[in-house]
């Protein structure tokens, strides 16, 4: 029975629907203790042998034979720890996602979302302050946390340009809606930025990903609000980052873009 359970464990299938990737499951706690939070990366673990080198899909009868999953289970205060080194831009005298919340400077028209393939947000603000909250004091289910339902407008434009879709199922009782990344629509925008890049002169980026600048009304004018999704290199996971400023008032200014993204902006008219 324990071995079946591991077998159907969220770690364990996410590695194995994408063998060459790293997988990271939602924030979960463990039976008996509802406030440590907990997350596990994994990766599948392959033989590769002379007439079968290539890394193939899983189920594929060509590529390399899948043996195992390899699993890490994290305490969630360290990951949050992990990924504020990975991601904070202090060493050259910047603010970035891993600075969020250390200061009211570095939180100033910032916010960042840890996302996997099905919409599921594994880090932002809101994580970043759970703790040890017990699970049932959270306001929320962090292992169900979703990006469409906490940044819906965010989701809207992400649909726009298709890096994201929505498909529908049908339950006995219930139709359940599941998100999912557009992967080929994301390779698409990437070719293209990079195209536009080599007829610029500018140099073209490493990453899959997409940028997004979008106007928006702001009380000193307009504001523009940049969005860029890129994927985490070799992890089945994608960073979303928005940025906003206020062209008129040369302050920085997200608005309602983001429910996550602190509204800094002082009107003149308010001294």
């Amino acid at each position: 029975t324990q071995a079946l359970n591991l077998l159907r464990s969220p770690w364990y299938t996410r590695a194995l629907a994408e063998p060459s990737l790293v997988a990271l499951t939602n924030p979960y706690t463990p039976p008996g203790n509802t406030s440590d939070w907990r997350v596990t990366l994994s990766k599948a673990i392959r033989y590769a042998s002379a007439d079968r080198p290539n890394v193939e899909a899983y189920g594929s009868t060509s590529g390399p034979a899948v043996f195992g999953v390899a699993g890490a289970h994290v305490r969630f205060g360290h990951f949050v720890q992990l990924f504020r080194r990975a991601t904070t831009l202090r060493p050259i005298s910047k603010y970035g996602c891993g600075d969020m919340l250390t200061s009211s400077v570095a939180d100033v028209g910032l916010a960042c979302f840890l996302l996997d393939a099905n919409a599921h947000i594994v880090m932002d603000r809101r994580l970043m302050q759970l703790g040890a909250t017990p699970a049932d004091q959270a306001g929320y289910d962090p292992s169900l946390y979703n990006f469409y339902e906490a940044e819906p407008m965010l989701m809207q434009h992400l649909f726009t340009y298709k890096v994201f879709f929505r498909d529908k199922f049908q339950l006995v009782l219930s139709e359940h809606v599941l998100y999912q990344l557009n992967r080929s629509a994301l390779e698409e925008w990437t070719q293209q930025d990079n195209m536009d890049a080599r007829e610029n002169g500018r140099p073209e980026s490493p990453y899959l990903g997409i940028r997004i600048s979008i106007e928006d009304v702001a009380p000193g004018g307009f504001a523009t609000n940049k969005i860029w999704l890129y994927q985490v290199p070799r992890a089945n996971l994608y960073m979303l980052v928005v940025s906003g400023y206020d062209r008129m008032t040369k302050q920085p200014y997200c608005g309602p873009l983001s429910r996550d993204c602190p509204d800094v902006f002082v009107s003149t008219d308010s001294a």
